[in-house]
Order: C-alpha cells, then sequence, then structure tokens
C-alpha cells in the first residue's frame, strides 16, 4: 500500500485545508464533514467517507453524532481518532460541542419539558447560522463564477441568486426570534 505523508506528517491521504475557517464553530459535526472527500449520508443520519488518515478507496471511516452531540469516528481500517483528526487539520478535542451546547444536551437527558428541549434545538439552530449565511456568500461567488465560464445559464445563476436570497431573508428572520 503506498501511503502519503499529510500535513501532520502521518501516513495518509493528501488532505487540503477547506477554504472556510471558522474562527469557532459549534458545529463539530459540520466542520468535520466539511473536512472529508466522499461523504455519503447514511440511513442513520451519520456519513461514510474515505479515511483521510490512510489511502482509502472504499469509504471505510464512519462518522455520526452521540448522544450528548460530539462527534463519533470509527475507522474499519484500523486507523485512531488522532490519526483522522490530524489529517483533517482537527484535534481530538474538536470532536466535542462546546460547553454551552454541552449544557443543554444535557438538560435534555435529565427530562427537563418539552419546551426547554425546543428551546436547546433553537439555540443550536441559531448557533449554526452564521456558518450557513457564510456558505450561501460562498455559494453565490461559485454561480457567479460558473456563470462567467458559460458553465450555468444566466437564468440558473439567476435562480440561485433568488434562493440565496430568499434563505438568507430566512435566516434574518430566525435571528430575530433571539
Amino acid at each position: 500500500m503506498n501511503l502519503n505523508k499529510n500535513a501532520s506528517g502521518k501516513a495518509g491521504a493528501k488532505f487540503e485545508v477547506c477554504a472556510h475557517n471558522y474562527n469557532s464553530f459549534n458545529d463539530p459535526f459540520t466542520e468535520v464533514s466539511s473536512r472529508l472527500q466522499g461523504a455519503i449520508r447514511r440511513g442513520n443520519g451519520g456519513l461514510l467517507a474515505f479515511c483521510p488518515s490512510h489511502d482509502d478507496s472504499s469509504r471505510s471511516l464512519a462518522v455520526s453524532i452521540g448522544r450528548t452531540g460530539n462527534v463519533l469516528l470509527y475507522c474499519f481500517a484500523g486507523c485512531s481518532v488522532d490519526d483522522v483528526t490530524g489529517a483533517i487539520g482537527l484535534s481530538p478535542a474538536d470532536l466535542f460541542v462546546k460547553n454551552e451546547t454541552t449544557q443543554l444536551l444535557k438538560q435534555k437527558q435529565q427530562g427537563e419539558d418539552r419546551r426547554s428541549f425546543q428551546s436547546m434545538r433553537l439555540s443550536l439552530l441559531l448557533s449554526r447560522l452564521p456558518a450557513l449565511k457564510h456558505d450561501l456568500i460562498r455559494l453565490l461567488f461559485v454561480a457567479n463564477s460558473l456563470e462567467k465560464n458559460n458553465a450555468l445559464p444566466a437564468d440558473d445563476r439567476q435562480f440561485v441568486a433568488e434562493l440565496i436570497l430568499k434563505i438568507n431573508d430566512a435566516l434574518s428572520f430566525v435571528e430575530g426570534v433571539k
């Protein structure tokens, strides 16, 4: 098996850090999944992806969310969590939700009433809005670039732009609910 050396010096597939870099992310699942190649959604809501820690050709990395919101990683080829996270430019600590989110999830487990659970879900949604807005802007740039290269018809680019504005309006409305 031919292994490459990644940025951390460990054997594995080459990894290029994503163009977007959040200073502080509250959703470790989104952050991890955005850094994986060939990820496909599983029936249980998790993902299967090519493991970045070794020369993978069969999607041997399972990614899911645990009961407390932490990211669970399992490589069927035997790579350690340290190797996998290092290969994508993260540390094992990045698999854990931030303290505020952890506290909200613990309240849910301790049997808080339904309103408290709804409040927790709203807080989690609101914590993801900045990243989603960033992705919308990035999508608009991609659509513009595709249109300039004649890879996207102008009417499709217009449709994407209108959709982005509608989603942005909805996000702004939800932010006002805080």
